[in-house]
């Protein structure tokens, strides 16, 4: 392109030139024409814009991430003369294509059509375009370059996928929760220390003889139903970072990690509490499998917009409703304060997982998690592009 510029100002100067000594009709018709070539080579290239047709289809609209589903596209030109160089620009920062043929460049004769078919697949869950993004049209002389959106896209809903993160060290949590579970027997009571007055309901094994015979009336204790505590999951929905590919991978990350650790804890039929914050702090129970699907579907269409970051959800949780045994946190962002609030809980008897979703090599957050995993908390430092299925799945070396 850049030769035939040169080319094009050189005959452009030798026209002007020979038309300012020579005259005449002839040598100014020839400058002027050359003069007007640009004109007609971007009318040109506005011209085909407007007259090539392109269209594509994908085999369902609502898809899971990493799903390939077919997709065809067919460019056209229905005109009476050549579109001389077409180049077709595919969206490719959330989805990808496989096609066939690989052939960007395109030529079309009048009345033809270039038909192209393959696979597309989402790489993040969300709803975004895929396809045909733009045109790069090149006029007949090859001089200009001129790039046009492409007017009717495509765009599909890509839900999160299921991942089993089966080699997660939560197995062995799980199995504790579980023989925890096993060894407690509802049947038998446990009292707390308070009395009440006797009531005609009350077996008359609860009434407590020797504090009856200090109040002169019948007292019997109270019955303290003990459930199995659940285990609380806390993940964070602040925004991560100022760049928005950043957040699109870090946001599909905690989701994922969040989904694939319910679907363990659901599998193995011990109860979890998820919990999060949108507009207001939202608790989402899983124990029965309308639970799971109720959750997987409101984790496709979350947005990343909480004002308060995990862990300083997790300490207001704590404050507001106090101690459990058990807690797991999903969060991208780590500080001194917020390390120091963790060590904090851990001291105090509490058994923590944390994951951390890393988004910069040069993050120095590895220092914290290490005292943290000194004091005894599971840590799982996860880079943001880091494949779960994998590191975590089942089938992973």
């Amino acid at each position: 392109m850049l030769s035939r510029r040169i080319i094009y100002i050189a005959i452009l100067i030798g026209t002007g030139t020979f038309a300012s000594f020579y005259g005449g009709n002839i040598p100014y018709l020839l400058f002027y024409l050359v003069l007007l070539l640009p004109v007609f080579c971007i009318l040109y290239t506005l011209y085909v814009n407007f007259r090539f047709k392109i269209h594509q289809t994908i085999g369902k609209v609502k898809l899971v991430k990493r799903e390939l589903i077919p997709y065809r596209f067919v460019l056209a030109n229905e005109d009476l003369f050549t579109f001389t160089s077409i180049k077709v620009t595919f969206f490719d920062d959330k989805s990808h294509i496989k096609q066939e043929s690989e052939e960007r460049d395109l030529c079309l004769g009048p009345k033809t059509s270039k038909v192209l078919s393959g696979t597309v697949c989402g790489d993040y869950r969300g709803i975004y375009e895929i396809g045909a993004k733009s045109v790069e049209i090149q006029d007949f002389l090859y001089l200009f370059k001129i790039t046009y959106p492409i007017r009717n896209r495509l765009r599909m809903i890509v839900s999160p996928r299921i991942v089993p993160l089966d080699k997660l060290k939560l197995q062995n949590f799980i199995q504790d929760q579980l023989n925890t579970k096993n060894s407690f027997h509802p049947q038998d009571p446990v009292y707390e220390m308070e009395l009440r007055k006797y009531q005609n309901s009350d077996s008359r094994k609860l009434i407590h003889w020797k504090a009856s015979a200090k109040k002169q009336e019948l007292l019997s204790k109270k019955i303290l139903d003990i459930e199995k505590p659940d285990t609380l999951l806390f993940f964070d929905l602040h925004p991560v970072s100022e760049f928005d590919e950043v957040n699109l991978i870090v946001e599909d990350k905690i989701i994922e990690l969040t989904i694939g650790i319910s679907r363990l804890f659901f599998q193995e039929r011990v109860p979890l509490q998820v919990l999060y914050q949108e507009k207001n702090v939202q608790n989402k129970e899983i124990k029965t499998k309308r639970n799971f699907d109720d959750f997987y579907q409101h984790c496709s269409e979350l947005s990343f917009q909480a004002k308060d970051f995990g862990t300083t959800l997790l300490l207001e949780w704590i404050q507001a409703h106090g101690l459990q045994d058990s807690y797991l946190l999903i969060t991208s962002f780590l500080d001194k304060i917020s390390c120091a609030e963790i060590l904090r809980l851990r001291k105090l008897g509490l058994r923590l997982s944390f994951f951390y979703i890393r988004k910069s090599r040069e993050d120095y957050a590895w220092i914290m998690l290490k005292a943290m995993e000194e004091a005894g908390i599971e840590v799982y430092d996860i880079w943001m592009e880091e494949d779960l299925l994998q590191t975590y799945g089942l089938n992973s070396r």
